[in-house]
């Protein structure tokens, strides 16, 4: 039985991030995505000062999720596979 499309399928698919909008969201230049891609612990000008972050990568596309150290810095702690 065909139910629908793919097309039609596709438009019910949620954001792979879509369960993490409670946490605050930071986006990374590019280079900070490139270190933080690596395992990297980056800086974050104006960004949280603790806790759990949704990290985006500096064409917004989601990353992961990031912790801030107490140094201020961010530590990536799950990130997706590019």
């Amino acid at each position: 039985m065909n139910t629908g499309s793919e097309d039609s399928l596709d438009a019910l698919l949620l954001p792979v991030d879509a369960s993490l909008t409670h946490l605050p969201s930071v986006l990374l230049s590019e280079a900070a995505t490139f270190y933080l891609r690596k395992g990297q612990t980056v800086v974050v000008p104006n960004g949280p000062q603790s806790g759990m972050v949704r990290i985006a990568g500096a064409e917004g596309e989601f990353l992961g999720v990031g912790k801030v150290q107490e140094d201020g810095t961010l530590a990536p702690v799950r990130l997706l596979a590019q």
